[in-house]
């Protein structure tokens, strides 16, 4: 339930490979649950048309798990789990990254031509949002 500070833990993010078949006709790449994914997605959103030098996110989740394509064009993405600051940049349909709950996540460069598509693991709440980073890092002293 998000919210339910009880139950939180630091949160990781990593790149997956999204599986791609390609041939003469072109490439269809797949993300399942279960096969690809550690939940089912019960939402797709997708930013575009983002402004150059605009930045997205800026902010975590508590019980949401996300995977991020850059489906066109490119974006960089900073995670942060309260201890470790990592930068991951998304340039291809066929990769994504993962991102579980507690992690703070900021989108930056994002190319005039990029689609970012999220898969999520919940719908829309915002009881599930942390939108300022002071109060983030205070939760993360004490989890």
């Amino acid at each position: 339930m998000p919210g339910d500070r009880g139950v939180l833990k630091r949160g990781s993010a990593r790149l997956i490979d999204v599986r791609t078949f390609s041939d003469r006709r072109g490439a269809l790449s797949v993300v399942e649950a279960d096969v690809d994914l550690p939940f089912v997605p019960r939402r797709l959103y997708y930013l575009y048309g983002t402004a150059i030098g605009v930045s997205r996110g800026a902010h975590a989740h508590l019980a949401q798990m996300q995977c991020m394509i850059a489906v066109s064009g490119s974006v960089d993405l900073t995670v942060d789990d309260g201890k470790q600051r990592r930068t991951f940049q998304l340039t291809r349909p066929n990769l994504g990254l993962l991102v579980r709950p507690v992690v703070w996540r900021e989108i930056y460069n994002i190319s005039a031509d990029a689609v970012l598509a999220v898969l999520a693991s919940d719908n829309f709440s915002e009881a599930d949002y942390i939108r300022d980073y002071g109060a983030f890092m205070t939760l993360m002293k004490e989890i």
